[in-house]
């Protein structure tokens, strides 16, 4: 498993903790029909949806 696939899933599960649902490698297709991958797609709430996306990356120095 590489350094940035571990840090995809640290985060999925911080905001997991904190009451979102997490989907990591997502496809969306936009209104204008394009399409956006994400490395990581968190939503909470029904009705009044917050969407929060991240890409992540990791280098070393």
């Amino acid at each position: 498993m590489s350094y940035a696939h571990q840090f995809e899933v640290l985060l999925a599960e911080l905001y997991t903790r904190k009451g979102f649902r997490v989907e990591l490698n997502k496809s969306v297709v936009g209104r204008s029909w394009a399409k956006h991958e994400f490395d990581g797609y968190c939503v909470r709430g029904k009705y009044r949806k917050k969407v929060l996306v991240f890409e992540a990356k990791y280098s070393m120095n």
